[in-house]
């Protein structure tokens, strides 16, 4: 049963960092680039945008029994200062008293020694990895995992009414009589746009110290295309090269190419046998059960179907699989809370 944390994502939420997302596209030149090169148009910013949302949303919702609540980065930047800032600037009570987790100094952010540097990291419901530039790596850091189950046309929410008129549907059908044929189906004959009931959630998949993703994470440096585990389907093996048990922990590939590693999770009296290994699959049988990146499986045979990554980064980076992270990651969701707790008690005794 999936017990992770869900926030909704309702239009209250959305017009607040819809407004932001306006109120930066306009004073911030930065997107803005020379003739010739890219030049975002407001749709385009949203989208580039608009995770910032669940940096709220999630501590506001961790927080939701305490006097006290995280403080984000609404502010807005030109191009001459440092684009170093926390997702999280620090705590604030219910009184207005402040705890700094990093301050603003003449264009660039100074992190307050032995305070948490909280980053956040969200994806979408069906990308499989998570990556992390290396230069926003750091082992004492936090890093808060959240998936997207946003709804793609968020935005139409935010329309007004007249959008969703009958007529306004009505005038952009063609007459049917101009169509000779169309055998194969290749014409769409799409529904009318109704309002958005529920614009999705945001899961938190965890919260983690760099120190612990190490372990399930793999540094990719610029131009190079690592695989990972996309999907696993069933199988039928008459004969295998391999025949090597694998137990709990992670496992990478090891042939030839970049493997993002992937994690195992065996439940008792349970066998994993690698049956066969190739660039693109892995043959394996299960015995009894196990998980595989978040996937249960029971007895079997299987391949763990790898992927290309599909572009290339312009920088070294981290990348995990959301999986193995989610599965055999050390959360430290109540670490952090409870650092937030003795800091709030410490305005308090000061007073």
């Amino acid at each position: 049963m999936d017990n992770k944390l869900k926030v909704e994502f309702t239009r209250d939420d959305l017009i607040k960092i819809c407004y932001w997302i306006v109120l930066k596209y306009r004073e911030d030149n930065y997107h803005q680039q020379n003739a010739g090169s890219r030049r975002d148009l407001l749709g385009g910013f949203f989208d580039r945008w608009i995770n910032r949302a669940p940096e709220s949303l999630i501590f506001k919702q961790l927080l939701k029994d305490k006097t006290y609540d995280v403080v984000n980065d609404y502010f807005i930047y030109d191009s001459k200062s440092d684009k170093n800032s926390p997702d999280v600037l620090g705590l604030v009570d219910s009184n207005g008293d402040v705890v700094r987790f990093s301050y603003y100094d003449n264009g660039t952010w100074v992190h307050v020694e032995d305070m948490p540097f909280i980053e956040m990291k969200t994806f979408r419901e069906d990308q499989n990895l998570i990556t992390i530039p290396e230069s926003q790596f750091d082992e004492n850091h936090y890093y808060v995992i959240v998936e997207s189950h946003v709804a793609e046309d968020y935005l139409i929410s935010l329309f007004i009414d007249d959008f969703f008129q009958e007529e306004v549907f009505n005038s952009l059908k063609i007459d049917e009589s101009f169509i000779e044929s169309d055998i194969n189906n290749n014409l769409l004959f799409p529904k009318k746009i109704d309002k958005l009931n529920s614009l999705g959630y945001f899961k938190l998949l965890g919260i983690y110290k760099g120190s612990d993703l190490l372990p399930f994470a793999k540094k990719i440096s610029f131009g190079t295309k690592p695989r990972y585990m996309k999907n696993i389907s069933k199988a039928y093996y008459n004969k295998s090269n391999y025949d090597e048990e694998l137990t709990t922990g992670i496992y990478t590939p090891d042939i030839e190419d970049v493997f993002i590693p992937i994690s195992i999770q065996l439940k008792d009296y349970s066998k994993l046998v690698l049956k066969n290994n190739y660039k693109s699959y892995s043959g394996v049988q299960v015995k009894g059960g196990v998980n595989i990146n978040g996937v249960n499986l029971t007895d079997g045979y299987f391949r763990i179907n790898y992927s290309q990554f599909d572009k290339k980064s312009e920088v070294t980076e981290l990348f995990l699989t959301k999986g193995a992270v989610s599965l055999l990651g050390k959360d430290s969701t109540n670490n952090l809370l409870s650092i937030f707790e003795k800091l709030i008690a410490n305005i308090d005794n000061d007073k």
